[in-house]
């Protein structure tokens, strides 16, 4: 996860840096000037490049990547919901969930309602 925002975070610097530097770019292929043109190109580039460098790299701690952590996984919301909790008593309440009529979106056809209790 983090190297798909590192990658996306340098991505948006080397669009910043070459947008600031489209006209110019424009400008230099519209005039033929090629070898300048790569010239350019590659001093942006060398611009992100430092950019980027000077950068931190997120990283995200292992007790954050826990929470996203499923034991048996359930594909179906795989990059579609968080969920996080742990069942200390009580499974076959569990696998009556799991066995609800559900639509086609995946969801009860009729709502479930749950009584919650907050443990101190």
């Amino acid at each position: 996860m983090e190297m798909k925002i590192n990658q996306q975070r340098q991505k948006e610097v080397m669009q910043q840096l070459f947008s600031q530097g489209q006209d110019e770019l424009a400008q230099l292929q519209q005039a033929g000037e090629e070898e300048k043109l790569n010239l350019r190109m590659a001093e942006i580039r060398e611009m992100a490049n430092q950019k980027i460098s000077q950068m931190a790299p997120l990283k995200i701690s292992d007790e954050r990547r826990e929470v996203y952590t499923t034991v048996g996984g359930y594909p179906s919301l795989d990059n579609e919901y968080t969920i996080f909790g742990e069942v200390i008593e009580g499974l076959d309440v569990l696998d009556k969930l799991a066995a609800v009529e559900t639509d086609q979106f995946n969801r009860p056809v009729n709502d479930i309602k749950m009584k919650v209790k907050v443990l101190d």
